[in-house]
């Protein structure tokens, strides 16, 4: 039975659907049985009465159409009371957005939060969070006042507004519920981009694994969607309900989103073309560490306030991304390829989108997460199946080049066994046996040359890459003195080696050597020469094998040689020809006269001849 690797990655879509659903199925069994009153509501509580900026200011009427604007004021007193009562032992739970709060019930202060002396050192707020009073009794009669601070100068409007509405009795339980209902879409929405990205992760570890290739940029592609969708799932509404911590609630968000600034920079880094504007890039994510680096110094030394810092570096960031789009743009016109076009659309509408919120958030000083989403969504969709054809094709090629691979190693055994075929062995033992009466210690040589001719055969069989010319070279010489022992002054070598530091094909060379001496030399009457010569030129290094023996007709279209009438096609020389094509892209051209010799070339190209 055939077994297909890459059919998980050819149903990643329905694996993952089928995940994300009993996952899903899951989290909701499990949050139903966490609240058993989700089905009970909050009781809502309206705040009555006035506002004014000091005490000593004209007061005005709290309204629908008239909250204090949080852009104007920076502090407020609000007094009045609540439209209900409020019955001791419940918890009345506010939304707090990085303020302090104080509240008194007839002139008795009874609810303190977000001072300075409750909070660590290097930082100046709590974030935002919800925050309880747990009510000794307020009665509709009871006169309450609030005094509002907000920490930080840039506030949205609304910001007073979302505090008082935010009045609510209950339990925490059922609060959690009711937000996770309000926010259903978006949690889903973050929650699967999340959930891909992780996914886009583990494909990448399990691909590596089986060293199947991968896109380049895709580790930072796969953390982008990661950071993303965990930031987009932080919902201060929900999230400070689960883990009651605002704090490093907040301090983790800002973290993530010093994250996604330097995978989106350098995700947009990986689509440039011009290697002045990839430096260009680098510098920017360069200057991108070096800020994130100077966050964490500033924040954790309390030297700087982390809120703060973040909405400068945003800026910062939000340049260096249009002075990328803006490189990207000029660069795009070089793109031929569809795929990587496809890729990058969907990074530029990501991109849109972070500038798009990054834009709101500068004007009404929240974010609207939706549009955030849905860029996220959208390039998640589009990494995800480019990565899946990019990686079905690299299976592919991968599974050709092991059947390649396959065939050059039955191509090596068939080169090696042709030159230990029984009578060149006997041949060669009888001229030993030979010396060994007549000149003993020049057998001791040849017995040497032989064995070292045997090693070389051998280790072909047990590499796959290129070897040093030097290498091939010496098997050819231990070839040709064995050869010259049984043949003598029939055969003479010569050897002009200009270029030697680069590197062959095992087994390249000495197949040619032989059929020289074989089928040229030694089938004529008079003395013959083969002769090795290298050099290197503009085009690249040359290898020329040159014999003056009796030559032959030779078929160049068909690879047939014509020997004495009879029509052979040349193995040895065809396998040479196309391990030279397939390692090295070089070319092996034959050259031959009958009656003057044969010349045979092996041509590399400058740029594939690897050099050491």
């Amino acid at each position: 039975m055939k077994l297909e690797i890459f059919t998980v990655p050819k149903y990643g879509y329905h694996v993952f659907m089928i995940a994300f659903l009993l996952i899903f199925s899951f989290y909701i069994e499990q949050v139903g049985g966490l609240f058993p009153n989700n089905k009970e509501k909050m009781d809502y509580v309206h705040f009555v009465g006035t506002y004014q900026k000091t005490e000593s200011a004209q007061p005005r009427k709290l309204a629908k159409t008239d909250f204090p604007d949080g852009k104007t004021y920076s502090q407020i007193i609000i007094k009045g009371h609540f439209d209900q009562q409020v019955p001791k032992g419940v918890k009345l739970y506010m939304f707090m957005s990085s303020m302090r709060v104080q509240m008194w019930k007839n002139a008795k202060r009874i609810f303190t939060y977000g001072e300075r002396e409750s909070l660590p050192s290097i930082i100046k707020s709590a974030g935002r969070e919800w925050a309880y009073y747990q009510s000794e009794g307020i009665e509709v009669h009871d006169q309450i006042e609030i005094h509002i601070q907000l920490v930080y100068r840039n506030n949205g409007k609304s910001v007073y507004q979302n505090f008082l509405s935010s009045f609510c009795i209950g339990e925490r339980y059922t609060l959690l519920t009711e937000q996770l209902k309000k926010y259903f879409l978006k949690i889903i929405i973050s929650f699967i981009v999340f959930v891909m990205g992780l996914l886009f992760l583990v494909f990448l570890m399990a691909f590596r694994h089986m060293n199947i290739p991968i896109a380049k940029g895709s580790v930072s592609c796969g953390m982008l969607m990661l950071t993303g969708g965990a930031c987009t799932l932080i919902d201060y509404k929900c999230t400070t309900l689960l883990l009651e911590n605002g704090i490093f609630i907040m301090i983790f968000d800002y973290v993530l989103q010093l994250l996604i600034g330097g995978f989106l920079l350098l995700n947009l880094k990986n689509y440039l073309i011009s290697a002045k504007f990839i430096k260009a890039a680098n510098i920017f994510v360069y200057i991108w560490s070096g800020l994130a680096g100077l966050y964490f110094i500033l924040q954790g030394t309390g030297k700087a306030d982390g809120q703060e810092l973040i909405l400068d570096y945003i800026s910062v960031l939000i340049i260096m991304i249009v002075i990328i789009l803006i490189l990207l743009v000029v660069d795009l016109k070089k793109h031929s390829d569809k795929k990587i076009k496809e890729l990058l659309y969907s990074c530029i509408v990501l991109t849109a989108a972070c500038i798009i919120e990054v834009l709101h958030f500068a004007i009404t000083k929240r974010y609207w997460i939706i549009v955030l989403e849905a860029g996220l969504f959208c390039f998640t969709a589009g990494q995800t199946r480019m990565l899946l054809i990019y990686t079905k094709q690299n299976y592919e090629k991968g599974k050709r080049a092991d059947e390649l691979e396959k065939e050059l190693v039955q191509s090596r055994i068939a080169v090696m066994l042709s030159q230990i075929q029984p009578h060149f062995l006997y041949n060669t033992l009888t001229s030993i046996q030979e010396l060994c009466l007549m000149d003993p210690e020049k057998a001791h040589q040849a017995i040497t040359w032989f064995s070292q001719f045997l090693r070389g055969n051998m280790d072909s069989l047990s590499t796959t890459e290129l070897i040093p010319f030097e290498k091939e070279l010496n098997h050819v010489k231990n070839y040709l003195k064995l050869e010259k022992v049984r043949f003598g002054d029939l055969l003479e070598a010569e050897y002009d080696i200009q270029v030697k530091n680069f590197k062959v094909p095992a087994l390249c060379i000495q197949p040619i050597v032989e059929n020289a001496v074989r089928h040229g030399i030694v089938k004529q009457e008079k003395p013959g020469t083969v002769s090795i010569h290298t050099y290197e030129d503009a085009h690249g290094i040359h290898i020329i094998v040159m014999d003056n023996g009796r030559g032959m007709k030779f078929d160049k279209d068909r690879n047939i040689v014509i020997h004495d009438n009879i029509k052979k096609t040349h193995i040895g020389i065809e396998n040479v020809r196309r391990r030279i094509k397939e390692q090295c892209s070089g070319t092996l051209d034959i050259v031959s006269e009958e009656g003057k010799g044969t010349q045979v070339k092996i041509s590399i190209p400058r740029q594939n001849a690897e050099k050491f």
